[in-house]
């Protein structure tokens, strides 16, 4: 009995199997193409697989490599009964790489389905090959091309295809990875909205219904790339039902919103775009998963429902106005100034503090220094800058900043320009280029030995201007102190306000000028002591005086900065031309003593200041303005761009996005 069982095993026809190319390897990883087919179909659609493998911490990517990268590109021309191919691309995770820079891919083990339609003579051996390029990452990144092969037999004439049974439950399960399209899953449902609210920090919202997370999983959301905007990591929305049922049993939500940027500056905002976003670590709200258990990137096991959904999404243009029933009026907190002794208080704070900035810092002290080295004048010249002070805060009561009080002022290109080309021309005179009156000037050695009038024109001049610059050049910034206080006190006043609001503004205009007045009158109080804690004799007064002008420099780098949030990169740099086109007639004007050239440089410097006011007028640079200037008539997507963002279903020339 025994030799007829041992015969029959031998005459027996060998299991089916399905084929592997040979592994073409390298030292971060290795690459190979599979089938699960025994005998696999000659014409029609087959299935097949590229299967990749990485060493340990080395990831290659997704159709969307992310901040760098390309995902792989596979070609079958050297394959003529291949007419056409597609790869089907698994769900990826998220890398963090360093210098904050996000990859999507695969580590450790992948196998990308391969979707080709075949055309061949059945009964034959198709002999598949495959060109294929790809790049594999850690930090750095290595590219590999090969030429990859197979040798498929095809089923006979009339005969059917035959699957080996463990390839092909391995093929289906990164098949299962694959994102289903939310309309082949019932109850669920995608949708977004584009935020052009704000023209220069646009967004993406996207929403699920009918989904929950998996157990054990994250929702992660994943944006293809888009031809106009740029993606951010995708951040979880906190406002809203999340995570639950809406009100009245209605289907769970997730919600998402990615900050985007656009690749190039739009003449018009596009009222549509096209997205199509891929959603994973979800299940559906009966826990029935599209995916079932798929093998994570570091060989776990999650419950997942990868979903996708492509939408043409409309643009908002406007925020959102949440609805309040009339009944109930909504306080706003922090709109009203507060009581006239803390608002007094805090603005003499501010301004007090204002004297540290970098703008303000520097006009202080050289003032302190030119009146310690005058004692004569000493005391009148300190009383008439501190006066000057408070009568320029008083002044702010009758010119409000904005809708935003005090922090108001640096929203828009216009003030911030005016102070940079403000804070320049004070660096310049520091440095001795200038010849206006807020830095130590000739006369002041002739004051101290008593040779020169105690009041003089030009000792009025200074104190006044000095005065005027020094509350000029606090508006650079927001203190806390001084938002507390000026921020609601100067700003419009609230209707029926009257002469309640002016009021409120002159008390904390007058907070303002106490604190940035105190050094001045402490200085009136008593010279001498003053006189001995700064620099003796004109050279070291000229030093200090050079030194603090780097200070105000860096004002100036920090007011153009702020610029930069504001208007074009064009726009900012034809400013910083024309701060630095002001510097180099300053020096031009400072080198030369001809009466005429320094008549014609000094009308220059004023022709290149006003230059830099009227650039930053009427929203000539303004970024927001210059996307958003025709929203009366937006131009759709396909005007913005020239072509389409989404190409063939053909993914084997995927974009590269190195």
């Amino acid at each position: 009995m025994v030799p007829l069982l041992l015969a029959a095993g031998l005459l027996a026809a060998p299991a089916a199997r399905g084929v592997t190319g040979a592994w073409q390897q390298n030292e971060q990883s290795r690459v190979r193409l599979i089938t699960p087919w025994a005998t696999a179909p000659a014409s029609g659609a087959v299935t097949v697989g590229l299967e990749l493998e990485t060493i340990e911490g080395w990831h290659v990517y997704w159709k969307n490599s992310g901040d760098a990268g390309y995902p792989p590109v596979i070609d079958f021309a050297a394959t003529p009964q291949v007419t056409g191919a597609e790869i089907l691309w698994p769900a990826p995770h998220r890398y963090l790489l360093p210098g904050d820079l996000v990859a999507l891919g695969y580590a450790r083990h992948v196998v990308y389905p391969l979707r080709l339609t075949v055309d061949a003579a059945p009964g034959t051996t198709l002999a598949l090959a495959a060109d294929l390029d790809y790049l594999v990452c850690e930090i750095d990144c290595v590219p590999y091309s090969y030429r990859l092969t197979v040798d498929q037999p095809l089923a006979a004439a009339g005969a059917a295809p035959v699957e080996d049974a463990d390839p092909a439950a391995e093929l289906a399960a990164w098949q299962a990875r694959v994102p289903k399209p939310v309309e082949a899953v019932a109850g669920v449902d995608s949708d977004g909205v584009l935020d052009l609210a704000d023209p220069l920090h646009p967004a993406l919202e996207v929403r699920f219904t009918g989904v929950v997370p998996a157990a054990g999983g994250e929702p992660q959301l994943f944006l293809e790339a888009s031809e106009v905007f740029d993606a951010e990591p995708p951040e979880r929305a906190t406002d809203g039902p999340i995570d639950g049922r809406m009100k009245g049993g209605g289907p769970p939500v997730l919600r998402f919103r990615v900050p985007l940027a656009f690749r190039e500056r739009p003449t018009t905002l596009p009222e549509t775009a096209d997205f199509a976003w891929t959603l994973t670590g979800v299940e559906t709200a009966g826990a029935e998963t599209a995916g079932g258990e798929a093998a994570g990137g570091d060989g776990s096991s999650v419950a997942t429902t990868p979903l996708e959904a492509r939408r043409t999404v409309a643009a908002r243009t406007a925020p959102p106005v949440p609805a309040v029933p009339a009944a109930q009026p909504v306080a706003l907190p922090g709109a009203a100034a507060p009581g006239a002794a803390a608002l007094l208080l805090w603005a003499f704070l501010g301004g007090l503090l204002l004297h540290l900035t970098p703008t303000v810092l520097p006009l202080t002290v050289v003032r302190l220094a030119e009146l310690g080295a005058a004692p004569g004048v000493a005391r009148s010249g300190a009383l008439a800058t501190a006066g000057a002070v408070v009568v320029a805060a008083l002044a702010l009561a009758f010119v409000p900043l904005s809708a935003g009080g005090w922090g108001g002022r640096l929203q828009a290109p216009v003030p911030v320009a005016a102070l940079a080309l403000v804070a320049t021309l004070v660096a310049l005179n520091l440095w001795g280029l200038l010849g206006l009156p807020v830095r130590r000037v000739a006369g002041a050695d002739e004051a101290a030995a008593g040779t020169a009038p105690r009041h003089s024109a030009a000792g009025f001049v200074r104190a006044t201007s000095t005065g005027i610059a020094v509350v000029v050049l606090g508006l650079a910034w927001n203190l806390p102190p001084l938002v507390r206080s000026l921020g609601p006190a100067l700003g419009p006043a609230p209707a029926g306000a009257g002469g309640a609001g002016t009021a409120t503004a002159l008390l904390a205009g007058l907070g303002l000028g106490a604190g940035l007045a105190l050094p001045f009158l402490l200085a009136a109080a008593s010279p001498a002591r003053f006189a001995g804690l700064l620099p003796a004799g004109a050279a070291g007064r000229a030093r200090l005086a050079e030194a603090l002008g780097f200070v105000e420099a860096a004002a100036v780098l920090w007011l153009l900065y702020l610029l930069s949030r504001q208007v074009t990169g064009e726009g900012l740099a034809f400013v910083q031309l024309a701060l630095l086109g002001l510097a180099l007639v300053a020096w031009m004007r400072s080198a030369t003593r001809r009466p005429v050239v320094r008549a014609t440089l000094v009308a220059l410097l004023l022709a290149l200041a006003a230059g830099v006011l009227w650039l930053s007028a009427d929203g000539r640079l303004d970024a927001a303005a210059a996307v958003g200037e025709n929203l009366a008539a937006p131009a759709t997507v396909s005007e913005v761009r020239a072509a389409s963002p989404w190409r063939d279903t053909d993914n084997t020339n995927p974009t590269n996005l190195a």
